[in-house]
């Protein structure tokens, strides 16, 4: 199966070397032709001719054009052996381009191309060609190519395909062109290019945005042109290729000269010509020899611009394009006329009337007339054989005028009715003269309309690009945006995932950890009660014997009682007995708790205040008084040897729940404490001093009566203990 004629993203990402080489050839030359350098040699033929196509695109991209025609060659025989009908195809489309660039039959190798396509079965590579014809045909007569073309072009656009539209959208921007609706034109040539950016097309990318730039500077908007003849040669600079690089160039040029710059038309010019070396004679440097001796001729170098313009007339005499003829032949006509070539002056002239006449171009044949007036009045010419005219220049002038009126809308340069004005009243005409005048004011003020209507259609179009910019890039941002808000929803969802397995892992620790203190307290609980019991035993037998060993037997006797207390400990951490929950009121509770607490803050010497609002909570007092008490127990820990000992306790009610802050003057707890102050065995005091379960036990208790604990520091210093439980309905 042949790749797609444009390549897709797709292809470039999956697809083997040579499907990845042809997707690339125009999107990086340099790597599609490393990819192909891979192809063995032993390939099937229908590979190797599309290896040489690739190797063909590329050396007519970088002006290697005899080179390009032997990988076409290369490309058809191997097709052929294959039996290979698409790929037959996909070469005489790259030969319609050799001949567009150097001349040949494009017309042919377009239709053999279609014609390949359709033996293939081939709809969509048929469709492209059908709209590259269209395209072609628009340039020589737009209504002609609309009446060939119109159904074909419909049904193409409406299949939404990047590398189709840009074709189409350039068709329907050249027949709207060559109507003089530069507007509409301008606005198909940016559809058309922006297809082309998303198909990857760059060749037809960068020509594109230099139409675009000519059609601005036809409605006098300089500044957009400049700015899309810029953005054309940004494009093709990272791409090496020397022919866009210097078709960006000359076109450039152009439009300086149509600012009125030729000096700097000419200098740009001059630099851009070698980079058409090894495609001498092809359209766009017929163009550029063109322009050159226009620049020159409006520099007054009029020996220059012949020679320009005789090089210009032989390229555009190898090409099917008779707009390029005509202009050479006129632009010749006038530099031989002004260094005294009279006779070959006319003869330019003449055949580039006969040209543009036999094509029924008004717009041509008015111009030539108008050249030939200017070739009369600089020798004196008098008018043709048969014409009523006073003189050569009016003649022509009349004539000029007259084809300029074949064209709808058609609006007389001012300039030329001065001329005409002044050459009747030469011819001693004075009422033809003064008539003419007046009609040049008219045209004058006709101008001055068209330019300011010219100039809002321009700032109409950049408004209109504008806004279509701004939407594609609000709708750019809000895919971006969703993608983002998609990876957040699945970020988050996985991050819960992983808090709700740390939980699972967590509750399974303490489930561990609540067996082995089941199986301590039991293994334990005896033993320690025998020893304690004959450790008090013994003491009491020998309390009269030496003072040591009372004091030996006092010390065992309190480290029996101290494990005791350890085990005592761990059967309360271990034990699954419910909270026996009830309404009580927290004042009450409280009440209960500072009977534990009170005689430890008058040891210590710690100031107490308390602020509890009346409000009834559903809890088992019992253990909310020993949370609290332990609480209050570690703050006075905490504020052992401080200067200042303070601690208050204050509640409030939020919404639903219940807030009992426990606040102490203490260092505060460190950062990296924090997260671990309710693991069972963490602590932060001296070994000997705590067997961290008791903020342990005192969540798990919370925990159970629908509570919790929360712990942070202070602003004003110390730490703020925060007991948090549901306020009763």
């Amino acid at each position: 199966m042949a790749p797609d004629f444009f390549g897709t993203d797709d292809e470039i990402a999956h697809g083997d070397a040579l499907t990845q080489a042809w997707a690339l050839r125009q999107r990086d030359t340099a790597r599609a032709l490393a990819l192909v350098g891979t192809l063995a040699a032993d390939a099937p033929p229908a590979a190797r001719g599309r290896a040489e196509l690739v190797r063909g695109e590329a050396a007519w991209l970088h002006n290697r054009l005899d080179a390009a025609a032997a990988h076409v060659a290369a490309a058809r025989s191997a097709f052929a052996a294959a039996g290979d009908a698409v790929g037959l195809g996909d070469a005489d489309m790259l030969e319609a381009s050799l001949c567009d660039q150097t001349g040949g039959d494009r017309d042919a190798a377009m239709r053999a191309a279609h014609e390949h396509f359709r033996r293939a079965g081939e709809a969509a590579r048929q469709r492209i060609a059908a709209t590259w014809s269209a395209c072609a045909e628009a340039t020589a007569n737009a209504d002609d190519a609309q009446a060939h073309w119109g159904d074909t072009l419909d049904a193409a656009a409406a299949l939404g395909e990047p590398g189709l539209d840009t074709y189409v959208e350039a068709a329907r921007a050249t027949q709207a062109w060559r109507r003089g609706d530069i507007g509409s034109a301008i606005g198909a040539f940016q559809r058309a290019h922006a297809a082309a950016v998303a198909a990857g097309l760059r060749h037809a990318e960068v020509t594109l945005a230099l139409n675009i730039g000519i059609a601005f500077s036809t409605l006098n908007d300089h500044e957009g042109a400049l700015a899309w003849a810029e953005r054309a040669r940004a494009t093709v600079q990272p791409t090496g290729w020397p022919y866009l690089t210097a078709w960006c160039l000359m076109q450039t040029g152009s439009m300086l000269l149509g600012l009125g710059r030729a000096q700097a038309a000419k200098a740009l010019l001059l630099e851009g010509l070698p980079a058409f070396a090894g495609s001498e004679g092809a359209r766009n440097h017929v163009l550029a020899l063109q322009v050159l001796g226009e620049a020159c001729l409006e520099l007054g170098e009029d020996a220059e611009a012949q020679r320009w313009c005789e090089a210009a007339l032989a390229g555009a005499r190898r090409l099917p394009h008779p707009d390029l003829v005509s202009g050479s032949l006129r632009h010749l006509a006038l530099a031989l006329a002004r260094v005294g070539h009279v006779d070959a002056a006319l003869a330019a002239a003449q055949e580039a009337l006969d040209g543009a006449l036999s094509q029924d171009d008004w717009p041509r044949v008015s111009t030539v007339h108008h050249v030939l007036a200017e070739i009369a009045r600089r020798h004196g010419l008098p008018a043709p054989a048969g014409s009523d005219a006073a003189s050569g220049p009016i003649h022509h002038l009349e004539a000029a005028l007259a084809a300029g009126a074949r064209m709808p809308g058609y609006q007389p340069p001012a300039e030329w009715l001065h001329a005409l004005s002044a050459d009747l009243e030469r011819a001693g005409d004075l009422a033809g003269a003064l008539r003419r005048e007046r009609e040049a004011a008219d045209a004058r003020r006709h101008a001055e309309r068209r330019r300011a209507e010219d100039h809002a259609t321009a700032m109409l179009v950049r408004h209109r690009v504008e806004q279509a910019q701004a939407e594609a890039e609000r709708q750019r941002a809000i895919a971006e945006t969703n993608r983002l808000r998609a990876e957040l929803l699945e970020t988050q969802a996985a991050l819960e995932k992983e808090r709700t397995q740390a939980l699972l892992v967590h509750a399974g620790k303490m489930v561990a950890i609540g067996r082995l203190a089941s199986g301590v307290v039991h293994e334990m609980s005896h033993p320690v009660g025998t020893l304690l019991l004959l450790a008090e035993a013994l003491s009491a037998r020998l309390a009269s014997g030496p003072a040591e060993v009372s004091a030996t037997l006092a010390t065992l006797v309190a480290e029996a009682q101290r494990l005791q207390r350890f085990i005592g400990r761990l059967r309360d951490f271990a034990r699954a007995e419910p909270p026996q929950l009830a309404r009580h009121d927290l004042r009450a509770v409280l009440a209960d708790a500072r009977q534990l607490f009170a005689p430890r803050l008058g040891v210590a010497r710690i100031g107490f205040e308390e602020d509890v609002p009346a409000v009834a909570v559903d809890v088992d007092p019992q253990r909310l008084a020993l949370a609290l008490a332990n609480l209050v127990f570690n703050a006075a820990d905490a504020m052992a040897g401080g200067a200042r000992r303070q601690l208050r306790l204050h509640a409030a009610l939020d919404g639903h729940e219940v807030r009992l802050h426990v606040d102490d003057s203490g260092p505060g707890v460190a950062a990296d404490v924090l997260p671990h102050l309710f693991e069972p065995f963490f602590t932060t005091k001296p070994a000997g001093q705590g067997l961290g379960l008791g903020l342990a036990l005192s969540a798990e208790s919370l925990a159970a009566m629908r509570g919790r604990i929360e712990a942070t520091n202070r602003a004003e210093g110390g730490a703020r203990f925060t007991i948090v439980l549901p306020a009763a309905a």
